[in-house]
């Protein structure tokens, strides 16, 4: 914690000594290592306090990175949505790929026509 090394102990206690006096220094260091034992007690508590603190924050980051995955999933489903007619009769033509019928003002009868086979002629080419 402090860089302090063996001569910069003796020389703070020799001032000690000569300040506080012979009979009360005992006194006086006992309070000091009280003092400094709930300071590493505080400074522990910070500390755990701080690393319980970072990982909730580091749970919420998750939760809220989830949370924009589902909303862009959701953004997806009404694109899709808005882009699928869901009433009527085009609904279920628009998924299996059916054309709609000629009503009578396009000059259809309002009939579905068959579709034309395809007739392969024989040297293999379409027609």
């Amino acid at each position: 914690m402090f860089d302090i090394g063996f001569w910069e102990m003796v020389m703070i206690a020799v001032v000690a000594l000569v300040v506080v006096g012979p009979k009360e220094l005992p006194g006086m260091m006992r309070t000091a290592s009280g003092w400094m034992r709930h300071a590493r007690r505080v400074a522990g508590e910070f500390k755990d306090e701080f690393s319980r603190e970072v990982a909730r924050a580091e749970e919420l980051k998750q939760l809220i990175e989830k949370e924009t995955e589902i909303a862009e999933v959701h953004r997806a489903i009404e694109e899709a949505r808005a882009t699928i007619s869901i009433d009527g009769d085009d609904a279920g033509r628009k998924k299996t790929g059916e054309q709609a019928p000629a009503s009578a003002s396009d000059g259809g009868s309002g009939k579905a026509e068959p579709a034309q086979p395809v007739k392969v002629r024989d040297d293999g080419h379409n027609s």
